[in-house]
């Protein structure tokens, strides 16, 4: 397939079974992007080769970081949100999932050690 121009904000349903969608690198178009890409029943895998495959040529350029940003997969048709796009160096692009901040994780983990030590205290009285 050729280039995808985004000029507003649009939806690839990838529905049930497996879906292979090939397009042209479009790279060179991203000062033309605008609104959001969003592909609804992704099940593919996050480090590629998956039922559902999204390629933008067949290298890791075939979309700019600011594309990237612009796509937003899900599991089901708008539920499920998996992440924004990351490329692939086949080109493929899957969701990135997001990475807690490390204040968050330090919270959960005190959090743990909290609930810990009060459930130590119940079964010692």
């Amino acid at each position: 397939m050729g280039t995808l121009l985004l000029s507003s904000s649009s939806i690839i349903d990838l529905g049930s079974g497996s879906s292979v969608l090939n397009l042209a690198d479009s790279s060179s178009l991203s000062g033309n992007w605008s609104g959001t890409l969003s592909v609804f029943d992704w099940t593919g895998n996050l480090s590629g080769g998956g039922l559902d495959q999204l390629f933008f040529g067949n290298s890791a350029s075939g979309l700019t970081n600011g594309q990237l940003s612009a796509i937003n997969f899900y599991s089901g048709a708008g539920t499920g949100f998996l992440g924004t796009g990351a490329i692939l160096s086949d080109g493929e692009v899957v969701p990135l999932t997001a990475v807690p901040e490390p204040s968050t994780v330090a919270a959960g983990i005190l959090v743990s050690i909290a609930m810990l030590g009060h459930l130590r205290r119940r079964r010692a009285s």
